[in-house]
Parts: structure tokens; C-alpha cells; sequence
């Protein structure tokens, strides 16, 4: 188990790795390093494919998914 900053709870590391569907969640690296090398684990489990996706994938900045979402809700009035 291990506190999630996103969450605010605890969450086991099968949860980090399916929390993005396909992909694990984008700071498990970050979380897990410390307790093991999770590098090596993820470059283990995940196909080739899915770790280049995984290592190249940059999260939406925060504003900008605010802004989405305000203009999602302003299109479902």
C-alpha cells in the first residue's frame, strides 16, 4: 500500500498500474522508486509499445483541463 498524492488515500500498486486503463498511473514512478525499482518492473510487464507510450506521455497541464472542462459543462446546458 502507499499514500496516492492524487487520491489522498492509500492504494496498492495494482491500482497505480491500471489507473490510466492502458497505461500505468503517470507518477508511479515517482510514488514507488522508493520502496523498489519500479522502473525495471514497468519495462518488465508492459510491452515495448506501451512503455515508449508511457514514458512519452505528458499529462495536461491543470489550468488547461479546467478550461476543458468548463467548456464541456457550458456545452451540456
Amino acid at each position: 500500500m502507499m499514500r496516492c498524492p492524487r487520491l489522498g488515500h492509500e492504494v496498492t500498486l495494482s491500482y497505480c498500474l491500471q489507473e490510466s486503463i492502458d497505461l500505468p498511473c503517470s507518477r508511479i514512478v515517482r510514488c514507488w522508486s522508493p520502496v523498489f525499482d519500479i522502473e525495471t518492473f514497468l519495462q518488465k510487464e508492459l510491452t515495448p509499445e506501451l512503455w515508449q507510450k508511457f514514458i512519452n506521455f505528458q499529462p495536461k497541464d491543470k489550468f488547461l483541463s479546467i478550461i476543458e472542462l468548463i467548456e464541456s459543462a457550458k456545452a451540456k446546458k
